[in-house]
């Protein structure tokens, strides 16, 4: 699964390896930023609409494990996008989603483990669902479809 989602989201952000002193390197050398990685895409796992195998049994998909972080930084990435559902409730009352946080810091926790910088992107938080970045017809945008 995990394959799938980085064939179909890899996203190399640099190609040149860096040789950095510190860190902020990174960002000094003269040729560029020296960023390479993946966007690793999470979303809810919805099982009236997913089923159990689509992208996993949830509560958030596909699945990933230590394993993957430590073969994306083996093929000598240094970064990676995590594309997550937001940590807080689409819907009011607007509060904390717990599952949501849990799954963002289990990840972010491997990628340490991996050595890699992450970048967090959230598509989705108060009044805005997954659902309003997808096809048409997939739903309101505020909610997901019935």
């Amino acid at each position: 699964m995990l394959r799938f989602v980085l064939l179909f989201g890899l996203a190399v952000l640099a190609c040149e390896a860096a040789a950095a002193a510190d860190r902020f390197d990174l960002w000094r050398n003269d040729t560029g930023p020296q960023l390479r990685g993946a966007n690793l895409y999470q979303r809810h796992v919805y099982p009236e609409i997913d089923g159990s195998e689509f992208i996993g049994p949830g509560p958030f998909g596909p699945p990933v494990t230590q394993a993957d972080f430590d073969a994306l930084a083996a093929a000598g990435a240094n970064v990676v996008v995590l594309s997550h559902p937001g940590i807080f409730t689409e819907q009011p009352p607007y509060r904390l989603d717990p599952a949501a946080k849990a799954n963002l810091d289990r990840l972010v926790a491997m990628a340490q483990a991996a050595d890699l910088f992450v970048v967090i992107a959230f598509r989705t938080g108060p009044g805005r669902s997954e659902f309003a970045i997808l096809s048409e017809g997939m739903g309101s945008g505020t909610t997901r479809p019935t």
